[in-house]
């Protein structure tokens, strides 16, 4: 999974590790030819010299642009749809573990409750009684721990 830290927009910019700019080194050669072909082509133009291409129209132009653009336009909705696809997976991760925390607790608090309503409460009960608490705050602990390293692997990864 690639992890990107959104703070520094430069380090996005200039990272190594999953980046498009600088995934594979034949990507940066054909990036700096073409650069360096286009920029010759441009003062060829301004020179006005004979080795100058001419463009009758643009149309080849406009149509290059207009497919760039879509697939441009694509990718991008594309990794739009996996970020909510996720954050939405995220969500549900979360509320289903509130849930069931809020079941355990609702549970134990009943529970809880029905012991110390009766009148003739013995040894036994009270044991229960403090089994019972014991169970909820190691439920509270353990959700607790479940949601810290969840948030843990979500920002830092495998």
């Amino acid at each position: 999974m690639l992890l990107y830290s959104n703070r520094s927009h430069i380090r996005l910019i200039l990272q190594l590790k999953g980046s498009v700019v600088f995934g594979d080194w034949r990507q940066i050669v054909t990036g700096l030819f073409l650069a360096a072909v286009s920029a010759g082509l441009q003062y060829l133009i301004e020179t006005e010299s004979q080795f100058a291409p001419r463009i009758a129209h643009s149309y080849a132009l406009q149509t290059l642009g207009t497919v760039v653009s879509f697939a441009v336009v694509f990718r991008v909705n594309l990794a739009w749809g996996r970020y909510w696809e996720a954050l939405t997976s995220v969500h549900g991760m979360y509320s289903k573990w509130g849930d069931a925390f809020m079941q355990f607790t609702t549970f134990c608090a009943c529970d809880m409750e029905a012991i110390k309503s009766k009148s003739d409460r013995d040894v036994g009960m009270e044991q229960t009684l403090s089994k019972l608490k014991k169970a909820l705050d190691d439920a509270q602990k353990f959700f607790s721990i479940l949601s810290a390293m969840a948030a843990n692997e979500i920002h830092h990864g495998d």
